[in-house]
């Protein structure tokens, strides 16, 4: 632990005006979204079991948004972030319970008794 008193400093000041909910990353996040979200529900349904996209969908908002639209907004990957990977929990909570090897494919052998 740092001892010294130091007064916090805030990454953006309370003063300053940053864009957070805009056009760009809203779009940015649906598209996110969808493509993970798509990714997501159709590993969910194969294999059963799928994967959090939040990291990979900050990597990539701020790839998009720092290098490719020239911008330097924290908030706007934060939202773009939220939003995708807000999406891809939705497809994973649907298709998580229902996964390929379980549901919709018929059985060939029967299920092995429990030996009770």
């Amino acid at each position: 632990m740092n001892d010294s008193k130091q007064p916090f400093k805030p990454y953006i000041p309370a003063d300053k005006v940053v864009p957070e909910f805009t056009v760009t990353s809203v779009i940015l996040g649906i598209i996110l979204a969808v493509l993970f979200g798509g990714a997501n529900a159709y590993l969910g349904l194969r294999v059963g079991m799928t994967v959090s996209a939040s990291i990979p969908a900050a990597v990539l908002s701020m790839g998009v948004i720092r290098f490719i639209l020239r911008k330097n907004s924290i908030l706007e990957n934060n939202i773009v972030q939220t939003i995708g990977s807000a999406g891809e929990s939705l497809a994973a909570a649907r298709s998580s319970p229902c996964p390929r090897s379980s549901c919709g494919r018929r059985r060939t052998a029967p299920l092995p008794s429990p030996g009770f």
